[in-house]
């Protein structure tokens, strides 16, 4: 359906339901829906949805959005999600979080092999920010 008002229903929706219908949903739909919430009522959604299909939904979201879902989650939860996303969408979300330590923590809950993979393929300014 239209995704505006999908995001509309899911505002009102339990984020545990939210959730359910996402999973079940293909995520180049979902990630429409996601993208017109509120950041914190999908991040909190993302949170019941298992890694996979948050990984799956995270991995086709702007990087603008994509960050600002990241700035409102758990370090060790993102980390877990953003391990079945690609490298340079990771860098590019993780540029965009405003709260460097929260991108930090996230990237050193990674595994080192998947860090040093997003670290590679972030803007050698970006890299600096990170290693300060």
């Amino acid at each position: 359906g239209d995704g505006r008002k999908c995001a509309v229903a899911f505002e009102q929706m339990d984020s545990f339901k939210c959730a359910q219908v996402v999973e079940r949903g293909t995520p180049e739909v979902m990630v429409l829906v996601v993208e017109r919430m509120k950041s914190t009522k999908a991040a909190d959604m993302l949170k019941h949805c298992l890694l996979n299909k948050a990984g799956a939904v995270m991995s086709l979201m702007a990087p603008e959005k994509c960050g600002s879902m990241i700035d409102l989650m758990e370090a060790e939860w993102t980390a877990g999600v953003l391990d079945g996303v690609s490298a340079n969408q990771v860098a590019a979300a993780l540029e965009r979080v405003t709260d460097k330590e929260v991108a930090a923590c996230v990237m050193e809950a990674m595994q080192p092999a998947v860090a040093t993979k997003i670290l590679e393929a972030m803007e050698e300014k970006s890299v600096t920010k990170f290693l300060m």
